[in-house]
């Protein structure tokens, strides 16, 4: 019986490390949450909408909203699109995780995402009540679509271990730490991800030091669109976006503690990448250099990108006519 229960704890134990990952000098032991590419996953529960209704009847709309990703979600916009000469809104749930109701077309919400005490995210499900009209005379049925679309901010964060060399010609006769090579990268738990970081050993005007440098390429991997991070609630109301509302992240990237200075090389506003057909790059670097002194070592490398993100579901509802005789 003894043995037995060595087994089951050896197991047990086996199991937990399986689905864990080990941070900093080990000692930490933290869920490993940062991995997939969505963020918010929406989806109409079955036969909500239903396919068909009659004129005058109660239409129900159940909305799945699933935090898929390793960022919480404050403060996000849902927002209701149908044809008003059809339909009409009976009532929005009032309850989590509908927090404000704005308009009788959007509401905000909020949902916690993965972390290391809830591995799946928040999960919750937002339902309203249309209300179906009458239409035309002549018609016996008419089909009219119901459209969810969520607008809200998301982040993506890397933490990696990046190698400094200092002495880039390779003059030094003594044995080096590590390779400065670039790096590269999976998903981070965020409908845009860092695929790659080019990691570059450059010379600085100071001849007693070396300029790092990163490039850093990202891609829109989720099924929505990518927005500028205060475009947000534009996006979900009924202003129109411009060109410069999409497809815009912020960028921040630290060389253990200190911030880098990210640009496009004059492309874009500083500390702004710009994705095209859903991929972009920026280039960072640390402007003051470091010194040849350093010699060759690993230091952390952190990148956060902040925007905001917009995507959209359709059901479709045929409204049928009610006969009289």
């Amino acid at each position: 019986m003894h043995r037995k229960i060595l087994i089951i704890l050896a197991l047990t134990i086996i199991l937990i490390a399986a689905g864990c990952k080990t941070k900093g000098n080990g000692s930490d032991i933290i869920l490993e949450v940062h991995t997939g590419t969505d963020g918010l996953v929406m989806d109409f529960l079955e036969n909500a909408p239903p396919e068909e209704v009659y004129e005058d009847g109660i239409v129900p709309v159940y909305v799945q909203m699933e935090n898929k990703g390793a960022f919480d979600i404050n403060d996000g916009y849902l927002a209701l699109g149908y044809e008003k000469s059809y339909m009409s809104v009976h009532s929005w749930q009032t309850e989590e995780p509908v927090t404000n109701q704005l308009s009788e077309d959007l509401v905000q919400f909020s949902l916690k995402g993965k972390s290391s005490s809830n591995i799946d995210g928040d999960n919750k499900i937002v339902n309203l009540k249309l209300t179906a009209g009458r239409i035309e005379e002549q018609s016996e049925r008419h089909e009219s679509a119901i459209l969810i679309t969520s607008c809200y901010k998301y982040e993506t964060e890397v933490e990696e271990t990046a190698c400094v060399d200092t002495d880039i010609y390779n003059l030094k006769k003594r044995d080096k730490t590590c390779e400065a090579k670039d790096l590269s990268l999976s998903s981070q738990g965020a409908p845009v991800a860092v695929d790659e970081i080019e990691v570059k050993m450059l010379p600085h005007m100071d001849e007693n030091k070396i300029k790092p440098q990163f490039i850093i390429h990202a891609k829109n991997e989720g099924d929505g669109e990518v927005i500028r991070e205060g475009s947000v609630e534009k996006a979900c109301s009924s202003a129109p976006l411009s060109f410069d509302d999409y497809n815009r992240i912020t960028v921040k990237a630290f060389l253990s503690d200190k911030q880098l200075d990210c640009d496009l090389a004059g492309e874009s506003n500083a500390g702004e990448m710009r994705l095209t057909e859903r991929e972009g790059y920026i280039v960072c670097g640390l402007e003051e250099g470091i010194g040849e002194e350093k010699g060759t070592y690993s230091t952390p490398l952190v990148v956060l990108l902040d925007y905001g993100y917009t995507h959209s579901i359709s059901s479709s509802v045929t409204i049928k006519k009610i006969l009289t005789h």
